[in-house]
């Protein structure tokens, strides 16, 4: 693939949903009850929050805390399901990564899929020269359809928000957060100190269940904005769940932080997108870019 040398067919390639280590959510509570020993080689069901976070620092090291941000936990059984949606998230990730590296040097897609019992899960990657789509496609037994966009290369993350969706009754599936720089403009002196605040996006049809949690901790409310929406969450702790029945721009707010707060694009299912390659089309796949300017 260096030498971008690959054959130029057509690929296939991805994982079930409860494979590369992850169990089912359930197996977890069942085996803490029930006399079973872990296994050389199975994924570990008795999973302590000790354990948990003694495995991320021998991984991680100084990138321990930046992990725990991501996959937070307080309780041996927060810490189970965290380990879970790390290795379900680094099987998705690489499988992308990986054909996003084989595309450099073929010119047909790669197919990627997460297969997850019930719910289906595709993307797609092409190529030549790394250019890339993905996203992932969940259809709920209801018939609601939830799209996942994958991993933007180079673009800044911002840590303070968890962001999950699914379509109902579904399986919740992590949303990337990325940084958003806001200026907070002074009416008297003219200047505008930068703010960092939070932005992730997702498309749906039908309705869809969102869970964001606040990692920092500490949050006494969440507001959905705009309030004339009159969406009104359920709150656990540093955690809120709320339900959209339709395409929304909102804002998630915690107690009165203005800009430290979520912009969440719940955009409606794209229908006939134009293609790479279509008469008339300038196209940009994920990522980064810096106009020849350099601004």
């Amino acid at each position: 693939m260096r030498a971008a040398e690959t054959s130029d067919v057509w690929y296939l390639a991805g994982t079930n949903l409860d494979e590369s280590g992850a169990v089912p959510e359930t197996a977890f509570a069942y085996w803490r009850v029930t006399p079973y020993s872990d296994r050389p080689g199975a994924p570990p069901v008795h999973v302590t929050l000790d354990d948990y976070v003694s495995a991320v620092r021998q991984k991680f090291g100084t990138m321990t805390d930046e992990f725990l941000l991501l996959y937070p936990a307080t309780t041996d059984d927060e810490a189970a399901l965290a380990g879970n949606d790390a290795i379900r998230d680094d099987s998705r990730v690489s499988t992308y990564l990986w054909a996003t590296e084989w595309t450099k040097g073929a010119h047909r897609p790669v197919h990627t899929y997460l297969a997850a019992g019930v719910v289906a899960a595709s993307g797609l990657v092409t190529g030549v020269g790394g250019t890339a789509s993905a996203a992932t496609e969940e259809i709920g037994s209801q018939g609601d359809i939830v799209v996942l966009h994958l991993a933007l290369p180079r673009v800044p993350v911002n840590n303070s928000f968890t962001v999950k969706v699914r379509p109902v009754g579904g399986t919740w599936q992590r949303l990337g957060v990325y940084l958003a720089k806001l200026a907070l403009i002074d009416a008297v002196t003219g200047s505008n100190p930068g703010k960092l605040s939070s932005w992730a996006a997702f498309g749906f049809s039908g309705t869809v269940e969102v869970e964001v949690t606040y990692n920092p901790g500490g949050a006494q409310q969440f507001r959905v904005r705009p309030d004339s929406y009159g969406i009104r969450p359920e709150v656990l702790g540093d955690t809120a769940r709320f339900t959209l029945d339709r395409p929304r721009n909102i804002v998630v707010q915690v107690d009165d932080k203005i800009f430290d707060c979520l912009h969440l694009f719940a955009n409606p299912v794209e229908e006939n997108p134009p293609a790479e390659g279509d008469k008339k089309v300038m196209y940009f796949g994920p990522g980064f870019y810096t106009p020849s300017t350099g601004s």
